[in-house]
């Protein structure tokens, strides 16, 4: 099912410029930026789900952000089936230019990459307009790429992107507006309105996060469908590691930034390398309470992503740090088949 990437991230930098205060301005001083993301690479082949997990600001939103051309990279290069999407995502014509033939062909090249690759939003409750229907909500994006404009082939289209997305019958759900739908329903309508331009690509960002315990095994069953039944590959960011273990295929452990730790799910839950992974999965629930983990609790908070740490980013907060870790910023080391950390000591 695995075959080559459809997606390479590249060395992906994203830094967002700081506001400057008037003595900043009067005495010359540069300009500060956040390091929201800061030298990541990864892969995702076709029918694979990537989870990319870290704490809220670790900078995994942005990366999702960034593979759907929705930001411009400060550097690097992302590649989707091997056309570059930092190429087609530089910057928008200047107000009052003529459009030529370059503009516009970067224009059709984006709604090229917006058909084949779609985001599920975290909050059903906000990424839903509350004054559509269901039938006008998931009908949007085959506005927006002209398809199905005939009158059946378009309530076909939707039919089949609402019962793939486990709202079945279509016809009991698209008269029906978002008040008038649980959380999970809400989220359904939200994947078939990306289901609907048959992407090869989902960037899932957060999607189970705001729902009920009792629904996102089911929503994440879900993607786990459309992975088997479609092929899709997905991106699928999150703070838990307890759902990413559930149905990903390999797991990229992100913070300050930077991936830390790479690799299989189950060999990164089971054998964590690097000292912030093995925080995060020592407080992780275990199914057997006669197989707890000692937890490692972190002290400390994470450092300002505009003042960086020296060194490993890690180390102000790492528990085994020596002085050579505020002075070495370690590259990935293999620690298994397909499996690498970034720690000098891995």
């Amino acid at each position: 099912m695995i075959h080559q990437p459809i997606l390479q991230v590249i060395s992906l930098k994203k830094h967002f410029p700081c506001s400057r205060s008037f003595s900043d301005v009067i005495l010359r001083r540069p300009r500060k930026v956040v390091h929201a993301v800061d030298g990541v690479s990864f892969d995702l082949r076709r029918g694979e789900i990537l989870a990319l997990v870290g704490e809220s600001g670790s900078g995994k939103t942005t990366v999702g952000m960034n593979v759907l051309g929705l930001q411009r990279p400060t550097e690097g290069k992302i590649l989707f089936d091997q056309h570059d999407v930092t190429a087609w995502a530089s910057g928008k014509l200047a107000m009052g230019v003529k459009e030529d033939v370059t503009a516009l062909r970067r224009r059709d090249q984006v709604l090229a990459l917006r058909r084949r690759a779609q985001i599920i939003f975290q909050d059903p409750y906000e990424s839903l307009n509350p004054r559509q229907k269901v039938y006008e909500t998931v009908s949007e994006p085959l506005d927006i790429h002209g398809i199905g404009r005939a009158r059946d082939e378009r309530t076909a289209l939707i039919r089949k992107a609402l019962e793939g997305s486990g709202l079945a019958p279509a016809d009991h759900f698209w008269d029906r507006y978002p008040e008038g739908l649980s959380g999970g329903q809400r989220q359904r309508v939200v994947i078939a309105s990306a289901l609907v331009l048959e992407p090869e690509l989902l960037v899932a960002d957060e999607p189970v996060s705001m729902l009920d315990v009792s629904i996102r095994a089911e929503i994440l069953s879900l993607l786990n469908e459309l992975r088997a039944s479609r092929g899709i590959a997905i991106l699928y960011t999150t703070h838990d590691l307890a759902t990413a273990g559930m149905f990903t295929d390999r797991m990229a452990v992100m913070y300050l930034g930077r991936i830390v730790e790479l690799g299989p799910t189950a060999a990164v839950l089971t054998s964590p390398r690097h000292p912030y992974t093995q925080a995060l999965v020592s407080v992780v629930p275990a199914p057997d309470p006669r197989r707890r983990r000692e937890q490692v609790i972190l002290e400390g908070e994470v450092p300002n992503p505009i003042d960086v740490p020296t060194g490993c980013r890690f180390h102000p907060r790492c528990p085994i740090a020596q002085d050579v870790c505020s002075q070495i910023d370690p590259e990935f080391v293999q620690v298994g088949e397909g499996h690498q950390a970034a720690c000098l000591f891995a």
